[in-house]
Order: C-alpha cells, then sequence, then structure tokens
C-alpha cells in the first residue's frame, strides 16, 4: 500500500513538472482581428517591373514589411520592418523596379500585421523568357505568428 501510494505521488510530481511551464492556464493567441488574404501582383515594362501586394479587404491597416529586392543577382532596394500605414485594396503596398530588357527581378516579401502575425511571404521572380515575354515564378505562405 506504502509503495503504491509513493508510486502515485511520484507519478503526479512528473506530471506537474512537465505541464506547469507551459501546459497549464495558457491559451494559444489568436488574431484580434480576421486577417486579409493578399495577392500578389507583379507587371512587366520594358524599363521596370511594378509589384503590387494587395489585400482584399477595404479596412485600411498598418503592416511591417521586410524585403528584398535583386535585380541580376545584386541587392538593389531591401528594408526591415518597415511601417506601412492605410494598406487596403485600394492602396496597396508597391514596389517599382528600375530594369533593362533581359534582366531578372527578385522580390523576397514578408508583411507582418499590426498583432505581429505573418499574413503573407513570398518570393516572385520576373524574367526575360526567350521570346521577349516575362515570366513570374513564385507563391505565398501560410500566415503564422511572428512575435508575442
Amino acid at each position: 500500500m506504502r509503495r503504491a501510494l509513493i508510486g502515485t505521488a511520484a507519478f503526479c510530481l512528473l506530471l506537474l513538472l512537465i505541464c506547469s511551464p507551459g501546459c497549464i492556464g495558457q491559451s494559444i493567441p489568436q488574431p484580434s482581428a480576421p486577417m486579409p488574404d493578399f495577392r500578389a501582383e507583379s507587371v512587366g515594362y520594358d524599363d521596370r517591373i511594378v509589384f503590387r501586394f494587395i489585400p482584399d479587404t477595404g479596412t485600411p491597416a498598418t503592416y511591417f514589411v521586410t524585403y528584398e529586392i535583386i535585380r541580376n543577382g545584386t541587392t538593389v532596394r531591401s528594408e526591415t520592418q518597415t511601417v506601412y500605414n492605410a494598406v487596403d485594396r485600394s492602396n496597396p503596398i508597391a514596389f517599382t523596379v528600375q530594369r533593362e530588357p533581359g534582366d531578372s527581378v527578385v522580390i523576397e516579401i514578408t508583411i507582418v500585421n499590426a498583432d505581429g502575425w505573418e499574413v503573407y511571404a513570398s518570393g516572385i521572380t520576373v524574367r526575360s523568357s526567350t521570346d521577349g515575354e516575362s515570366a513570374v515564378t513564385g507563391g505565398a505562405v501560410t500566415p503564422t505568428r511572428t512575435r508575442s
């Protein structure tokens, strides 16, 4: 009987030590408001490329944007956690990059909302194809929490 009590007490103590640092009383953080989906738009011209990142909402919001623009393997512009205010579908986040025919331009971008949720991340490449047209490759990732 005494051995059973000691075993039960040891098991309870072990369970308490395992669960107490992060399991008990904590909930999984949730966004304070619905997060909009973003879509990317890339338009290539002979002398420039325009990248637009457009939320699917008309409600203006603040976002923190980290990006790097690379032309022919050389970084031409980059910023970290730059604040963009009043972003909505009529006022998207936009970048214009000068280019020469035949250039390859890459943008790597991460967009984080004011609550710290990563709402969009993508790498997009625009390059001239063999027939003189622009080819675009890239895609987005699923939103995740980036800071607490």
